[in-house]
């Protein structure tokens, strides 16, 4: 009983990180293509863009985990990518000159609020993720 109660937990954890990812992937797939452009001011189109392969990523390696049951490792490397487009994220936003945010906040106030739940999801996905990890690693 024990056995199959933190295999749900975990499992838990990764289906509820697949469903966020795949959610951000498909809007943010919608999203960016039709506002590419709009993004160009201070480079966050390449920063969405990063952030939602990292994510197509981690996805391909979930699946290929619960189809196939490859071994939990071949999850590392997609974390670290998302943990990388988070960073670089973040330092685009903390790079954003004042016309940028001012662009963003009064002109193209959607996109703005987009690309800061964009940031929130990929933080959400990065707890999950640790979370999972430190709860398999703890659990032996």
């Amino acid at each position: 009983m024990g056995i199959l109660s933190n295999l749900t937990l975990l499992g838990g954890l990764l289906i509820l990180t697949g469903v966020i990812s795949t959610g951000t992937i498909t809007t943010g797939g919608i999203h960016i293509y039709n506002n590419f452009k709009d993004y160009k001011c201070g480079n966050i189109n390449i920063g969405i863009l990063v952030g939602i392969i990292s994510l197509i990523l981690l996805v391909v390696n979930l699946l290929l985990y619960a189809v196939s049951c490859v071994k939990k490792k071949s999850l590392v490397f997609p974390s670290l990518l998302i943990i990388g487009s988070l960073i670089y994220n973040v330092y685009l936003y903390n790079k954003l000159d004042e016309s940028c945010e001012l662009f963003y906040k009064t002109h193209e106030h959607n996109l703005w609020n987009y690309y800061i739940y964009y940031l929130i999801t990929l933080l959400v996905n990065i707890v999950l993720i640790f979370v999972g990890f430190i709860y398999n690693c703890c659990s032996k």
